[in-house]
């Protein structure tokens, strides 16, 4: 059972987005710190222990690994800036901007369901941030371009300087939503318009499991499978582009104004802070290196960042670290079907019939395509439990066994635009826990819904 307990009662814990101790590979990280220690140089560069530049050794084996493994054809080792994680990138990226713009008062756009902490990244700051809506699975661009037309334009009237636009646009925390190849053009070009950078937050880019997942429901008994899951048409990641693959990182696309954050922390070990920022050229590169932070104490990360390029080291057998990716998808396929078939199975059994009385998971069913990967289910409550506050929702939940993030947590306001959605929504995270735990959380969530009051 998971951790999380009250009152001595163990709880399913689906509330943080963090990896099973279970899958962290020790063995591997121990053995390429043994490699790396060995090195007295890394490849030209400062040696593991010494302060550390940002070129070299880690640059060119993100580039070769990303090149085979991610499809990228555009890379260069002069562009890519090692960090401390995606968090750290994020907070040295709005500094960034924040120097660039004199350091006025700045704004960020972010998507209207976005990672429930990056708002306090930007506040910290003294950043304001400005929630843009989504639509299918991009952007709202016409709701976008009025924002811009009102924060960008040539007769805009707010003072405020727009900083950048920060989107996750592969299987979004918490919604799970991966923006299609059109969506990702169409957004770089708006943003080309008014001149406003874009920063994609690509942490899940490589947790694709959908292929897997197909697989392994093709396995199954048909019995087996609620028949909602079998009803969805789930693409395959090794489709070609017009039959659905999920687009590359926004950064392959080549716009001169879009940067990408990687990171290590989901697919090898969230402790080694290990991640990088990919710039659009080799001068914002070398500008955003005069931070003082990094003239000061150079490479952030410096040693964490050679563990990770040597994972990363493609041999004649492959890549250590893409075979324990490849382990990532096919369990992690396994625990996200075991949690929707859970909820789809216990919600057609407890709740009255009709999509507005059912517990229902974001982007799955006849109707449409899924890309399933990362973390998250995205999953919106009956009608009634609306009637709740949001505290409320979640105290009683726990009581009933089962805790998630709250939807409204990872929402951020848009100005002067309702999408009538009085709906409850939750971000559970199955990584963490066991296929049995998952199963049983299903059920406690839909159990939890039935239980409340109606009116």
């Amino acid at each position: 059972m998971s951790e999380f307990k009250t009152e001595g009662k163990q709880v399913v814990d689906m509330m943080n987005g963090y990896p099973p101790l279970n899958l962290l590979p020790n063995e591997l990280v121990a053995d390429a710190c043994k490699a790396t220690l060995a090195m007295p140089e890394v490849d030209g560069a400062s040696a593991p222990l010494d302060y550390g530049d940002y070129t070299g050794y880690f640059g060119r084996k993100l580039c070769s690994f990303l090149g085979k493994y991610d499809t990228r054809t555009n890379l260069s080792p002069r562009r890519i800036v090692p960090t401390a994680g995606v968090s750290n990138g994020l907070n040295m990226l709005t500094t960034y901007f924040m120097k660039r713009s004199g350091h006025q008062k700045g704004v960020v756009f972010v998507e209207d369901e976005t990672y429930y902490m990056s708002a306090a990244v930007f506040t910290d700051l003294g950043v304001d941030v400005v929630g843009v809506p989504t639509l299918g699975t991009g952007i709202h661009l016409e709701v976008l371009e009025r924002l811009l037309e009102k924060h960008c334009g040539p007769d805009c009237e707010d003072k405020r300087v727009p900083l950048f636009l920060y989107v996750i646009p592969s299987f979004n925390n918490p919604t799970g939503r991966t923006m299609t190849k059109n969506d990702r053009v169409s957004l770089l070009e708006l943003t080309k318009k008014y001149d406003l950078p874009v920063v994609a937050d690509e942490v899940y880019q490589l947790l694709n499991i959908t292929r897997e997942l197909q697989s392994y429901i093709n396995s199954l008994e048909a019995g087996d499978v609620h028949p909602t899951l079998r009803a969805t048409k789930f693409l395959s990641p090794d489709l070609s582009e017009s039959e659905g693959r999920t687009p590359c990182s926004m950064s392959a696309f080549g716009y001169p104004h879009c940067y990408s954050l990687g990171s290590f922390a989901k697919i090898l070990a969230p402790g080694l802070r290990s991640g990088w920022v990919e710039f659009p050229s080799d001068a914002d590169a070398d500008e955003f290196v005069g931070l003082g932070v990094m003239g000061s104490g150079g490479n952030i990360a410096h040693f964490s960042s050679c563990v990770t390029a040597t994972c990363m080291d493609i041999t004649d057998s492959g890549s250590v670290l893409w075979s324990h990716i490849l382990h990532l998808r096919t369990v992690y396929a396994a625990k996200w079907y075991a949690l929707a078939n859970s909820l789809c199975k216990h919600s057609a059994e407890l709740l009255p019939p009709g999509e507005d009385n059912q517990v229902t998971i974001g982007g799955v069913g006849p109707l449409g395509a899924a890309q399933i990967g990362g973390f998250f289910v995205w999953v919106r409550f009956p009608q009634w439990c609306s009637l709740l506050s949001g505290d409320e929702l979640l105290t009683l939940a726990t009581e009933f066994g089962v805790t998630f993030r709250l939807g409204s947590d990872c929402m951020v306001p848009v100005p002067d635009y309702s999408a009538n959605d009085n709906f409850v929504y939750g971000r559970l995270c199955y990584a963490r826990c066991s296929l049995e735990e998952l199963e049983l959380g299903g059920k406690l969530i839909c159990e939890f819904a039935a239980s409340l009051p109606r009116s």
